[in-house]
């Protein structure tokens, strides 16, 4: 049985690291939460870190806060019985963990592959926004073998505070994850940008275009859109029989509108003007085009 979190001692923790925005009390919490939930996760399930949380805490030097948990089950043809038995196995961990499940969806078939969403809310309820953990299965393995990498805290944890909080400390230091590879995050984010929206309208998540400059920064976007390797191909491969399919030909056909961004998409950034809305619109057009050309 999985040990219970302090919740209490941890928000405790989380006001005293608190400092400006985005540093609140609630994101460093919430911060906090996601490393000792992940560990308990991955020691009881084969399931692989993905997303923009793998991107910036396991990859990058942090450069957003995250209230999600995004998993891969590499076996698009998963049976229903076997996802459910995942989702009952999940949903006691959590509780064991002292969560509470909001408004949960349970296995859904989706074109692909299935996938559930849990909504975790902790016990006293300081959290504002439920952390949602999902785990899908659209692809059938992984494009290249995943690594194990640090999961790294978005503040230091100064060494007095081992004393002050010795049940809460060691569950959030020294946490490696299993995850994806740089370049398969970044041809799932291309492929997470191309097919949101309904499929008669466009529209765009702020950080994943954020996500995506970052990666673009350290060289990987263009390598990834390069063809340098495979990843992006398979990627939308996966979805070539689904309605995901139809967004991803309405994104390519329709040129977006500029991104525009306010006040309120920048709250998890730490650096709110690593960013602005020329570069992002630059980045979707960037994207886009290349897109064009591999599958015209």
């Amino acid at each position: 049985m999985a040990e219970k979190i302090d919740f209490e001692e941890m928000h405790e923790l989380a006001l005293k690291r608190s400092g400006k925005p985005p540093f609140t009390a609630e994101n460093i919490y919430v911060d906090l939460l996601l490393t000792a939930t992940i560990g308990e996760i991955q020691s009881k399930f084969d399931f692989v870190l993905k997303g923009g949380t793998a991107i910036t805490k396991a990859w990058c030097q942090p450069y957003r806060f995250s209230y999600d948990l995004d998993f891969s089950k590499f076996d698009s043809k998963i049976a229903r019985k076997q996802y459910r038995k995942y989702q009952t196995e999940l949903e006691k961990l959590v509780s064991e963990l002292g969560f509470t499940i909001a408004n949960p969806e349970n296995d859904k078939h989706r074109e692909g592959g299935r996938i559930l969403i849990l909504k975790l809310v902790d016990a006293p309820r300081h959290l504002r926004i439920p952390i949602k953990l999902s785990v899908s299965s659209i692809d059938s393995g992984p494009c290249i073998a995943p690594l194990r990498k640090e999961f790294k805290p978005a503040v230091k944890i100064p060494e007095k505070f081992k004393i002050l909080y010795p049940t809460i400390i060691p569950r959030v230091s020294g946490v490696s994850v299993k995850v994806l590879t740089m370049e398969e995050l970044c041809a799932e984010k291309i492929r997470a940008l191309a097919t949101r929206g309904a499929a008669d309208e466009w529209s765009l998540l702020l950080r994943d275009v954020v996500d995506l400059y970052v990666m673009e920064k350290s060289g990987v976007l263009d390598a990834v859109l390069s063809g340098e390797w495979k990843s992006l191909r398979k990627k939308f491969d996966a979805v070539r029989d689904t309605s995901y399919w139809k967004k991803f030909r309405h994104f390519l056909s329709t040129k977006p509108q500029e991104v525009r961004i306010h006040e309120e998409d920048l709250s998890i950034f730490f650096d709110t003007h690593a960013i602005d809305e020329k570069n992002a619109s630059r980045i979707v057009e960037k994207v886009r085009l290349r897109l064009k050309e591999i599958f015209p």
